[in-house]
This record gives structure tokens, C-alpha cells and sequence, in this order.
């Protein structure tokens, strides 16, 4: 963890403890969340179980999957693609959550709140996918 980005990582985990406080995280607390730095690289949550995430449950990636600081689980790399998609394809999106809750999969497939964007699955560089980012 690098001090240059401890505010980015207290936003994160705030954010992640209010999806939980409103009840949109499934039961399981699986989800994945990330925010985009100003240098091209993201902190991404490093394993899909978000519940009692703290700073250090943070990794540093650039869009390519390279892991700058911290680690990934190994199935990580289709999260981190997903999520690079978006900020690649969407350079005013700043944030994304990803979660597995009933509520989001029962709403339209993405949808940008803020600048933030909150999706059901669908596989990154998928015409679907490229969609549901314009």
C-alpha cells in the first residue's frame, strides 16, 4: 500500500460499507469495486468476498492486468478486464462496483449513477458490453 493513494483506498472501503449498510450486497458479500487513479492504473478489490474490507484488501493494477502493488486472487484477471473496459472505453467514469446482488440483477444491466457504474455481469468486449457503455 502507498500513501499516495490511502485516500482512495478509505473512499473505497466507506463506499463498500454504505452498499452493505443499504442492503444491496448479496448475502454472500461477493462483489468486486475499483476506482481509477489519474496515472492510467486502478485499485481494485483483490478477492470477490468484500465484506470487512479494509485498505489493505486493495490492489494496485494498470488497465492490463499487471498488478503494481498488493496481489489478486488468480481468477482476477476477467474482474480486472471488465473493469478496464470500462475506464478504457469511458474516460469519465471514475469508479465501478460490481456486485452480485439480487437487486442490481434484477434492474437494467448497467447503469451509471454519478460517475460511478454499477453492472450486472456481462463479459468485457462483448457487443453487450460495449453498449451499456454509451
Amino acid at each position: 500500500m502507498t500513501l499516495n493513494d490511502a485516500p482512495q483506498r478509505e473512499e473505497i472501503v466507506q463506499a463498500v460499507q454504505l452498499l452493505f449498510e443499504a442492503g444491496v450486497m448479496s448475502h454472500s458479500g461477493h462483489g468486486n469495486v475499483s476506482a481509477r487513479l489519474p496515472d492510467g492504473r486502478m485499485l481494485l478489490t483483490a478477492k470477490g468476498t468484500i465484506a470487512r474490507l479494509g485498505p489493505e484488501d486493495l490492489a494496485l493494477v494498470d488497465f492490463d492486468g499487471r498488478v503494481l502493488d498488493g496481489s489478486l486472487q488468480p481468477v482476477a484477471a476477467e474482474i480486472v478486464a471488465m473493469h478496464a473496459v470500462i475506464y478504457r472505453e469511458r474516460p469519465d467514469v471514475h469508479s465501478v462496483i460490481h456486485t452480485y446482488s439480487p437487486l442490481a440483477r434484477c434492474s437494467a444491466p448497467a447503469l451509471i449513477i454519478r460517475e460511478s457504474v454499477v453492472m450486472a455481469p456481462c463479459a468485457p468486449g462483448t457487443r453487450l458490453a460495449r453498449e451499456l457503455l454509451y
